[in-house]
């Protein structure tokens, strides 16, 4: 049973999701940057874009989740097996 309502855990994912589009927004009207910065820069973008990434697939998971009764949302947390190898 979670602690927070559906409405506020997707609230939350969003949330995060737009603060990576405006830091992606930002580093890219940095003006001038010198070498280093460009490299910092470089390893930054990649960050975010690592982190969009898994956030775009909470967010699809989260899809998933909403769209379940509560046995079905169970079940998402479970893992079934048949001798050792996984069904779910």
């Amino acid at each position: 049973m979670p602690i927070k309502s559906d409405p506020e855990i997707q609230i939350q994912i969003d949330s995060a999701s737009n603060k990576l589009k405006v830091a992606k927004t930002k580093l890219s009207q940095i003006a001038n940057p010198d070498a280093t910065m460009i490299a910092m820069m470089k390893q930054l973008n990649k960050s975010v874009e690592d982190v969009s990434i898994r956030v775009k697939e909470q967010q699809d998971w989260l899809k998933i989740y909403f769209s379940k009764g509560k046995s079905g949302r169970k079940g998402m947390f479970k893992k079934i097996t048949w001798f050792g190898i996984p069904l779910n």
